[in-house]
């Protein structure tokens, strides 16, 4: 065989090859299954962004300390309006509110007295021999996350009361049910948000 004829035979040779294996990587890409894609969660609001306090926080007001363990939170058209903190300290339901931006200030609240059951929460209330007259009434979506929350419908009336000095009180309606909560409030500067229990 001639030199020639040999590397023309070669060079033949090479190229079906190569045009094999073109054929063979396009049929493999073609029966490849595509990557799978990755469903993402839509991420949850945080309830808490821009508020003073926020779940699992410890506050300090008044000489004592509590753990803000479970949070009713109130929601008027995807908007926070406030946040109902739970705090487990002895028989006696303890709770710190805190308000939307801007206000900064916290209600350091304690359960009250069992007050009369309407659809509506009264426009004044008296509560431990002190009167408090309703300053906000808000329809609201609530959110219960935590431990410690008592048990809520789904909607309700959201009440703020204020009375003679700093005293102030919370009131949740539904249904034929009215949860109160009767208390002090603390401007910004009066209490100490310590962080989340545990740190330190």
């Amino acid at each position: 065989m001639s030199l020639l004829l040999a590397a023309t035979i070669a060079a033949v040779a090479a190229a079906a090859s190569y045009l094999a294996v073109r054929k063979k990587s396009a049929t493999d890409q073609r029966g490849a299954s595509p990557p799978p894609i990755a469903h993402l969660e839509p991420k949850k609001p945080d309830r808490f962004a821009n508020l003073p306090l926020a779940l699992g926080d410890v506050v300090s007001a008044d000489g004592s300390e509590r753990w803000l363990a479970g949070a009713c939170v109130g929601i008027d058209r995807d908007v926070v309006i406030g946040v109902l903190f739970f705090a487990p300290e002895g028989a006696k339901e303890k709770a710190v509110m805190v308000h939307a931006p801007p206000d900064r200030s916290i209600l350091w609240l304690a359960e009250a007295e069992a007050i009369a059951a309407t659809d509506e929460p009264p426009a004044t209330l008296e509560l431990e021999r002190t009167t408090l007259v309703r300053k906000r009434r808000v329809p609201v979506r609530l959110e219960r996350v935590g431990h410690g929350v008592p048990e809520l419908a789904e909607t309700a009336l959201w009440a703020i009361y204020e009375g003679p000095a700093r005293d102030v009180a919370v009131v949740i309606a539904f249904g034929q049910t009215a949860l109160a909560w009767k208390g002090t409030r603390y401007l910004e500067g009066e209490y100490d948000r310590l962080g989340p229990a545990g740190d330190g």
